[in-house]
């Protein structure tokens, strides 16, 4: 037991950092690399280190259930949390993102329209998507080549631009 005491809070302090940094760099849309997966994988290390402080700081955790403020952001974090599983719907009407909905139609279009729009001949994309490692037929999108991804669809378009 009191090693495991030597390990919780750094641990905790640890997995928190990694999750805070991760976190402002996902909502900021500014991750890279590994970002996300970190966050997830350390998320769930986070959990069993915070159980692991309470459990062996248990009675010292006992003595914030007798204060009104401690209490008060408790009941406020259970609230949001409960909140949190609200489903949210778009008002009737209101539209997503115009970038997003541009990229969306131009990887969603067919190969032979995308090449219109590129001011290139289908067989020249096709050749393009080829090299690239892909086995591009007419009719196809940018987005089933992608996989339905639309960041590795749109990735892919802009990899076509000379």
């Amino acid at each position: 037991m009191k090693n495991l005491k030597k390990f919780a809070t750094p641990l905790t302090i640890g997995t928190f950092a990694i999750i805070g940094v991760t976190g402002v760099l996902m909502f900021f849309h500014a991750s890279t690399g590994l970002n996300k997966v970190i966050h997830e994988w350390i998320g769930l290390l986070m959990i069993a280190a915070v159980a692991l402080h309470v459990a062996l700081n248990w009675r010292a955790m006992t003595g914030y259930f007798k204060r009104p403020v401690a209490l008060a952001v408790m009941g406020t974090s259970v609230a949001l949390l409960a909140l949190s599983f609200v489903p949210v719907s778009r008002p009737e009407g209101a539209q997503s993102r115009p970038d997003l909905v541009a990229v969306r139609m131009v990887t969603s279009a067919p190969i032979e329209n995308l090449a219109m729009l590129m001011g290139e001949d289908t067989g020249t994309l096709l050749a393009a998507l080829s090299e690239q490692g892909f086995s591009p037929v007419a009719g196809q999108s940018l987005s089933d080549l992608a996989g339905g991804d639309m960041r590795a669809a749109a990735s892919l378009l802009s990899s076509l631009q000379n």
